[in-house]
């Protein structure tokens, strides 16, 4: 949604994500939050939310939040590992770029092309994938 949230807002959660640990919130008016964050919440009508981190290098990267916001949820386990899991694979995507400086460009020789004909029209095929053209 593009929205910055004030570290403040989040409490004391904030140091748990940071640590990796998935914040399962049943029912967000029995769970002990701070005004803020409280406020935050309900401005979305959310009953019950389950929040993963996304950690890189032992940073906290971002969130991957479930919301639940007909009525209070009690979140069954294999819910928990289903929000997990993508967030881990996300994690583990992001990692290799966290370390690896990004590589200048080498100078090559020019892509091969090779005509196809379908039909009346024919493609360059080429095998040069740094283009983002994807007008037809």
């Amino acid at each position: 949604m593009g929205m910055q949230l004030v570290e403040p807002c989040l409490g004391k959660s904030v140091d748990r994500l940071t640590k990796g640990k998935i914040q399962v919130i049943n029912n967000v008016y029995q769970a002990g939050l701070n005004d803020c964050y409280l406020q935050l919440l309900e401005s979305f009508n959310v009953k019950a939310n389950l929040v993963v981190p996304i950690i890189v290098n032992n940073k906290l990267l971002g969130l991957l939040i479930t919301h639940q916001c007909s009525h209070p949820r009690n979140w069954q386990q294999s819910e928990i590992d289903l929000c997990e899991q993508p967030a881990r694979l996300i994690s583990l995507a992001l990692e290799p770029t966290a370390h690896t400086p990004p590589t200048p460009p080498t100078p090559t020789t020019p892509p091969t092309t090779s005509p196809i004909r379908i039909g009346a029209k024919q493609l360059e095929v080429t095998n040069d994938l740094s283009s983002d053209n994807c007008s037809s």
